[in-house]
């Protein structure tokens, strides 16, 4: 599958939690198993910049950027997916391709299922928390609830569609031609945070939500609390990775960091330096929690970083070996 990025916003450009919005979009699509994104610009500048940076989450994303000076009309679209068709043994047009239309933080796994449909269908919100009440223009509204904004369709059923993306889309949604994909009817438990997550997705950053953006994307790294410490640990944790965050600094880099710290607390336990072990082992507490934190507040999550978990193994018994040497 395709994606195709309608960027006539400069807001697509703004940074949040380390990330601009048009990188976390990248992301999310590859994540997601998309494997083009088609930009379309009036601006090619800032985007050319944007992915031009290193970023191996999206390494295997096949990113292009066509200029246009009204990336908005629709007729334009069909043959610009032509052009950068991904799978071309496929000429009847049937090959879906998933469409966002305006800037917007979009929870990956709502991506994810939106590019798993075979039928047009459109990302919606019957029921969205509060703060999304600050959206006043009635575009944005249909029958089933608020037009996040992606949408998923086929070129052969894009080429029949005349007047604005909106428009047709909330015509479709009407006509029952554009299935909807509710955000509020979708899987909330995450088997790998062991815990209750509504799927979250902003608009273009309006001020009033850049800080509850900011908020959720932080709360949503969370793991649920298993125990006592873990508990007092957490809001340390979301206070140092608000900061880290915005560093270019890896997930694995903190693993490797931690490690270090952790084996200073084994070789401070072997010298009887106990004290200064217990807090240094303390500490290690919290830095352990921040890698998966920063991997997914920045959307670097890998199988390769389960293998922290066995890492974290071996020096906790390491500590053991050192107190009884």
């Amino acid at each position: 599958m395709d994606a195709l990025i309608i960027a006539n916003d400069p807001r697509f450009l703004e940074e949040i939690c380390g990330l601009t919005i048009i990188d976390r979009l990248l992301r999310s699509l590859h994540c997601s198993g998309i494997k083009q994104a088609i930009i379309i610009t009036s601006t090619p500048g800032p985007y050319h910049r944007v992915v031009k940076r290193r970023a191996w989450p999206r390494k295997q994303l096949k990113i292009s950027i066509v200029e246009l000076s009204h990336p908005e009309q629709m007729k334009t679209w069909v043959s610009i997916l032509e052009q950068h068709c991904t799978d071309v043994s496929n000429t009847n047009g049937s090959d879906p391709v998933l469409i966002v239309p305006h800037p917007g933080i979009y929870d990956t796994r709502l991506i994810r299922n939106l590019a798993q449909g075979t039928s047009p269908t459109a990302l919606v919100d019957s029921q969205p928390p509060d703060y999304l009440n600050v959206l006043p223009d009635p575009q944005y509204l249909s029958a089933q609830g608020i037009l996040c904004g992606p949408v998923c369709v086929d070129r052969a059923w894009l080429t029949l569609q005349t007047g604005s993306f909106l428009s047709f889309i909330q015509s479709g949604l009407f006509n029952e031609q554009v299935k909807a994909l509710d955000v509020s009817e979708q899987t909330t438990y995450l088997d790998s945070q062991r815990r209750e997550l509504r799927p979250y997705w902003f608009p273009a950053l309006d001020p009033k939500l850049r800080q509850v953006a900011t908020e959720t994307i932080l709360d949503a790294s969370k793991k649920e609390s298993m125990d006592f410490p873990a508990l007092l640990h957490a809001p340390i944790e979301i206070f140092l990775i608000q900061h880290l965050c915005k560093l270019p600094i890896s997930p694995n880099q903190i693993t490797i960091f931690c490690n270090i710290v952790a084996y200073t607390a084994t070789f401070l336990f072997s010298q009887g330096l106990l004290a200064w072990g217990i807090m240094v082992a303390l500490a290690v507490g919290i830095i352990d929690g921040l890698d998966g934190k920063q991997a997914r507040v920045k959307l670097e999550v890998t199988p390769v970083g389960e293998y922290e978990h066995t890492f974290d193994y071996l020096y906790e018994l390491s500590w053991w070996f050192s107190l009884a040497y």
